[in-house]
């Protein structure tokens, strides 16, 4: 992964909701949630984990409806085609979800997704195809071009 795109990844995309000194956001209803802390602690109607987190191995009960191939620090096509079909419920990837937020705001037509910013909270990100548009642009910059004023 590009270094450009690293940084610019690890920055809130959205909304940062902080969480109290060394607790969780809660109380919150999201489209979506990518990561194991914010998909147990939040309301969604879709959830991506992937059984880890910082701080370790993740362990739930949760029973995926599908699972997802999805390497560390890649948006795999496979991703992108479980994602698309998503109704409901809770998918589990084998590999890493961490840019997953990105492959759910591509395939859903409205709503928000949140995901967990590490040592601070939970961001909410709005869908907006032209907001994603430029977020990609910083993974590949020669794939898409933006026209000011046009959406």
């Amino acid at each position: 992964m590009r270094e450009e795109f690293r940084r610019s990844a690890s920055l809130p995309q959205g909304t940062l909701y902080i969480a109290s000194k060394g607790g969780t956001v809660r109380g919150l209803e999201f489209t979506a949630t990518v990561g194991d802390v914010v998909s147990e602690t939040l309301e969604s109607s879709i959830k991506v984990v992937d059984g880890k987190t910082r701080r370790g191995d993740h362990r739930s009960s949760v029973v995926g409806v599908a699972s997802i191939v999805n390497p560390r620090g890649a948006v795999s096509l496979h991703s992108l085609t479980v994602l698309r079909g998503c109704r409901s419920g809770t998918y589990v990837v084998i590999g890493e979800e961490d840019l997953l937020t990105t492959s759910l705001a591509w395939v859903l037509s409205q709503g928000t997704v949140a995901y967990g910013q590490p040592g601070v909270g939970v961001v909410s990100v709005e869908v907006d195809k032209v907001r994603l548009a430029k977020f990609i642009k910083v993974l590949k910059p020669a794939i898409i071009h933006i026209t000011p004023g046009r959406a």
